[in-house]
């Protein structure tokens, strides 16, 4: 009873492994479940506040005055952005996730979605 019962277990657990999905690097580094992490920063480089944005290309408002001097995303995300005095600033996930605001800024609204 005792032998039939171990490969049973083992395949068991052979299986539940291979069913947790796999992280890339770039997976744990902002980027999960479809959602991806923003960082906007403020004039100062000592403020900045974390958004977290789906990656469907909808725009959803930004609730904060921070007046923002540069934006921050993963790799292969891009992102848009709108401000509260005009500014239009888009960021592609190949420009190493960073770029200034011009000129610096509170963001009304950002709309982000998986480049490949």
């Amino acid at each position: 009873m005792k032998t039939s019962t171990i490969p049973v277990v083992l395949a068991l657990v052979v299986s539940i492994a291979s069913a947790a999905p796999s992280t890339t690097r770039h997976e744990t580094r902002q980027v999960k479940d479809r959602f991806a992490r923003v960082k906007l920063s403020g004039g100062d480089d000592k403020s900045f506040k974390w958004e977290i944005f789906p990656l469907d290309a909808e725009w959803y408002p930004i609730y904060n005055p921070l007046r923002v001097n540069s934006v921050s995303t993963p790799d292969n995300v891009t992102c848009q952005f709108s401000g509260t005095e005009g500014s239009a600033t888009t960021l592609v996930g190949e420009h190493n996730g960073f770029i200034y605001v011009s000129p610096p800024q509170p963001q009304k609204s950002a709309s982000c979605y998986q480049s490949y």
